[in-house]
């Protein structure tokens, strides 16, 4: 199935505010999990690991390609900072995940998306 051609946007706004929701819902539970020393930083990268594929998968069914300079940015160093203990107990999902819908939004001229 073909996504419209239309110039709404590929991500609504309720699926952005459940999207953002859903991210907030992961960063929590990392922090609260890598409060527990060594065991806790462990799992932590493990749920981070899935949450961005998650998202992954996400923005492709919603037809946002993450192949894009900008949106690769943002999702990429999010998931490497995922992977770093103690840093990862930052809402890095979360900011990863707004700025990559913040950019199906913005239509710079002379800008491709």
């Amino acid at each position: 199935m073909m996504p419209p051609t239309n110039t709404a946007p590929q991500i609504s706004s309720i699926w952005a505010t459940i999207m953002v929701g859903v991210a907030l819902c992961f960063d929590i539970i990392v922090f609260l999990i890598n409060l527990i020393p060594i065991l806790g930083q462990v799992v932590g990268m493990i749920i981070g690991f899935i949450a961005y594929l998650i998202f992954w998968l996400w923005f492709t069914l919603k037809g946002v390609s993450l192949m894009r300079p900008k949106r690769a940015a943002a999702m990429g160093t999010g998931f490497l900072i995922s992977l770093i203990p103690i840093l990862n107990m930052l809402p890095e999902i979360t900011i990863s995940v707004v700025i990559t819908i913040a950019s199906t939004r913005v239509k710079l001229p002379g800008v491709r998306a």
